[in-house]
């Protein structure tokens, strides 16, 4: 004979409660998504600042010493 063992009935969820878990997660994936994609972009626009001011570092050098 087999002994079916179930788990406590707390432990189980109900469909409703699976579904809003599933969104809980979705919720939170989108919005580390999106931070991630805030902070992408705020690091891009500081790389383009860096470059620009380079540019024009290297550019009043030159004009200085030609």
């Amino acid at each position: 004979m087999i002994n079916v063992i179930f788990p406590p009935p707390e432990v189980v969820l109900t469909k409703k409660e699976k579904k809003e878990k599933k969104e809980a997660k979705e919720v939170t994936d989108a919005s580390a998504k999106q931070r991630a994609a805030e902070k992408i972009k705020v690091a891009e626009e500081k790389d383009r600042e860096e470059r620009r001011e380079r540019r024009a570092k290297q550019a009043e050098y030159i004009d200085a010493h030609s």
